[in-house]
């Protein structure tokens, strides 16, 4: 299960983290006890998530919202994250296994021009209202892979889906026979 009361910028500390890059005790975030109040600058909503994987993913990490896209966090520590998978990182924010293995996890590719990049999407709340959608960026060489990961509150996570017409079907479920792609 997930542990949002403990410092889980000390798990952290095992794959290269320090303390400064983690959001467990940043004063700018407001815990009450229904969860975090996020939001309420750069066109972003103020809004309260209730979500433990979301609380703990954010605490884990430092997070920037992405301006006027209400509900959607880029993360500060790209360099660090980039060569994670979306299940690597969440076990790297204290998650345990179990729980992780327990999320849905979608791999979703696009056949257009515009928008190449595949993306997994990982919903945390059992009714999708928060989540990880993280963007797979292949490199010239074609073997190497970083990832952009976004997490998204509430306010933001469907609305992206929408945006970029992804609808979270069977057939883009990935199993762990798939290696996470």
């Amino acid at each position: 299960m997930v542990d949002t009361s403990s410092n889980s910028c000390e798990n952290l500390a095992l794959i290269g983290f320090h303390e400064k890059e983690c959001n467990a005790h940043n004063p700018d975030i407001m815990a009450t006890m229904e969860g975090i109040k996020i939001g309420g600058a750069k066109g972003h909503i103020e809004e309260v998530v209730h979500d433990p994987i979301f609380i703990t993913l954010h605490n884990s990490f430092r997070w920037k919202m992405i301006p006027n896209c209400t509900g959607r966090y880029t993360c500060r520590s790209h360099k660090l994250v980039s060569q994670l998978t979306p299940m690597k990182l969440l076990e790297a924010a204290g998650i345990d296994s179990f729980t992780v293995n327990k999320l849905r996890h979608y791999y979703v590719t696009f056949e257009t021009e515009i928008r190449k990049d595949p993306i997994h999407v990982i919903p945390f709340a059992a009714n999708g209202s928060t989540g990880l959608i993280s963007y797979v960026k292949y490199h010239d060489d074609g073997d190497a892979v970083s990832y952009v990961h976004t997490l998204n509150a509430p306010s933001g996570f469907q609305r992206k889906l929408d945006a970029i017409n992804v609808i979270l079907s069977d057939e883009f479920l990935v199993n762990e026979h798939d290696g996470g792609r």
